[in-house]
């Protein structure tokens, strides 16, 4: 069996060459632009609830309204919603009554932002997270770009 010290590791940025480390930052930087780009195209449509925006806007409106409420889940996703709707204006009062309801005037825009940034910061952390594991920066790539170009963006809605 081989000895693989993480000085022979050709991905590691320590003991790479200025050619490896240079490619391995541009490489960052372009599937980042790629997930900002991605993420963020088209975030306010539809104009009307998308399926699961119907149960995490509902607690969001809980949480903002102090209503009490029992949920077996834990709470820190939909705390981070109700906080991006409250910072954007939202006020509790939308009912989220089921898909296909249209917002309307109310600020829902916040809480679909906060879910694109979560998922725009998995992709370049799953590109760290795989450069680390297997010594080629081409595999980082790879793994980025199948989460950018996945088959569906679910964090484009208020999702979890």
């Amino acid at each position: 069996m081989a000895n693989r010290s993480s000085s022979s590791r050709r991905g590691s940025l320590k003991d790479g060459s200025k050619a490896e480390i240079t490619a391995y930052m541009v490489t960052l930087c372009f599937i980042s632009i790629l997930a900002l780009a991605t993420r963020l195209h088209r975030l306010e449509e539809p104009d009307h609830i998308a399926w699961d925006e119907t149960h995490f806007g509902k607690f969001a409106s809980f949480y903002i309204n102090r209503t009490f409420f029992f949920d077996v889940h834990p709470p820190l996703g939909k705390m981070a919603i109700a906080l991006a709707g409250h910072l954007s204006g939202y006020n509790g009062s939308f009912a989220f009554k089921q898909p296909m309801d249209k917002y309307g005037d109310t600020p829902y825009y916040g809480m679909r932002l906060m879910c694109a940034v979560c998922g725009i910061l998995c992709i370049p952390l799953a590109f760290l997270t795989v450069t680390e594991l297997v010594p080629f920066t081409g595999a980082g790539l790879l793994a980025s770009l199948i989460i950018i170009f996945g088959i569906e963006k679910e964090e484009d809605f208020v999702f979890l």
